[in-house]
């Protein structure tokens, strides 16, 4: 019977052993590459992926502070022009449409007011044509920036709505672009209102009153106090603060 020596046995034995021993460390290589390629990978796409950080864009802002914050916004329909004022002022739109078929001007005129719970009233009327010009006297003025331009509100006294002959009543305080007599009775040439005429366009005028203009004027009465006592109102300091938010809606 042939006997296989000790010798031959521990040889095979030992070939065994490597090739279980490169299996494994083959193993645990490939295991520890792969694991490495995923890491790498990972960190790739993670530096593409989009940042949902929170944005430091400001929002946009009314304009509006303080004290000024709870008004309101109000758009003269056809001169196009937006304008700021307290919430508890009443407003009353007499605005009209015309052309040039069935009145002076095109396509419409703004009359719109706005009345305090003091009943004192900011006017605002535009696209005026085909009337006479008003005789006013300048009081005094407030110098004011509005529809970006510098300007003065000025005091005046009109002796057909009050005050008489009196220097110092002022029965309404208008804007103007100079501080001169009857400067402010008319405040400008409408920008989006016309009449056909290139030598006297229509004019906007805009006012404060003292009173409740449309009372007064519809009962035929008329009012007026101090330029000094006038400027101490709040609702005059109201005023000067519409006038000045005023901005044309497109330019």
């Amino acid at each position: 019977m042939t006997r296989i020596s000790q010798a031959g046995f521990s040889a095979v034995e030992g070939l065994l052993l490597l090739v279980i021993a490169g299996i494994i460390g083959f193993t645990g290589w490939f295991v520890y590459h792969s694991r490495q390629m995923s890491n790498k990978d990972y960190a790739a796409s993670s530096s593409t992926a989009p940042s949902y950080k929170k944005s430091n864009v400001a929002k946009p802002s009314t304009g509006l502070t303080g004290a000024y914050a709870s008004w309101k916004t109000g758009t003269l329909q056809y001169e196009q022009i937006s304008y700021d004022h307290p919430s508890d002022w009443k407003m009353v739109d007499q605005s009209f449409a015309s052309d040039l078929k069935k009145g002076c001007v095109t396509p419409g005129s703004d009359q719109v007011f706005l009345t305090s719970p003091s009943k004192n009233t900011v006017y605002f009327r535009t696209g005026i044509s085909c009337i006479g010009d008003g005789g006013a006297s300048v009081i005094d003025n407030v110098p004011i920036t509005t529809l970006g331009k510098s300007a003065y509100l000025d005091l005046e006294n009109v002796p057909d709505l009050g005050g008489g002959v009196s220097t110092s009543i002022a029965s309404s305080a208008c804007l103007s672009a100079t501080t001169s007599a009857d400067a402010g009775v008319f405040f400008g040439a409408s920008k989006n209102i016309t009449d056909g005429s290139d030598t006297d366009p229509p004019v906007d005028q805009f006012c404060y009153y003292p009173y409740d203009l449309l009372y007064d004027a519809a009962a035929g009465d008329s009012a007026g106090m101090t330029a000094s006592s006038m400027k101490t109102q709040p609702d005059f300091r109201a005023a000067v603060k519409i006038f000045e938010s005023m901005k044309y809606t497109a330019e």
